[in-house]
């Protein structure tokens, strides 16, 4: 295989995440919304365990930060679920 071709076969293997939603359940009964976050930007991973690694941390620096558990999903597990919603509706 040529240089070029490795190249071209790494780069079709990094996943590129395009933000993060960082969520901190409420609860209603008490009148308490969730509140949530929302972490724009590029962000590129070479491996599947590396977004979930950095999704980990991430999510212990908030808890760490408001004392709550927190849940961490990307823009693009979000808009699958809604597309998922959306097909069970039709």
């Amino acid at each position: 295989m040529e240089k070029s071709d490795k190249i071209v076969e790494n780069f079709m293997k990094i996943k590129k995440v395009d933000g993060f939603f960082i969520t901190m359940p409420g609860d209603l009964s008490m009148g308490v919304n969730d509140i949530e976050w929302k972490l724009d930007g590029d962000f590129f991973f070479d491996k599947e365990f590396e977004l979930e690694e950095f999704k980990a941390r991430l999510c212990l620096t908030f808890e760490s930060y408001c004392g709550e558990e927190c849940q961490i999903e990307t823009y693009e597990e979000r808009q699958n679920q809604i597309d998922i919603e959306i097909e069970r509706q039709c």
